[in-house]
């Protein structure tokens, strides 16, 4: 299994996305987390913060879709993505090549 992170910032919102390739599942998948900033109670007076994530989407997933093909894959992250506010992110043909490599062993 692949797995590749990276934070994404639309506007004041900061995302966490993954994606990779399953190959127990035989899918790519990708998922979507809002990141916030919470204050910890019991540490307020120090001012520190600490992350927390809420999943936003989740698809390649035996519930959901499998991809298998990284283009379509792809073309329904971008629309998942539009559906929940994100309208600038893309995968770089760099990417798209790792993808495919991951899927074919290469690396793994």
């Amino acid at each position: 299994m692949s797995r590749y992170s990276v934070e994404h910032v639309e506007g004041e919102q900061t995302y966490g996305i993954t994606f990779g390739w399953d190959r127990p599942l035989n899918t790519f998948f990708a998922q979507v987390e809002a990141v916030t900033e919470e204050t910890d109670q019991a540490s307020e007076s120090d001012a520190e913060n600490e992350e927390e994530e809420e999943l936003l989407l989740d698809i390649g997933s035996p519930f959901d879709c499998l991809y298998t093909q990284v283009d379509p894959f792809y073309s329904a992250l971008l629309e998942h993505l539009q559906q929940i506010g994100i309208n600038d992110f893309s995968l770089s043909m760099e990417q798209k090549c790792q993808l495919l490599q991951d899927q074919d062993g290469i690396g793994n």
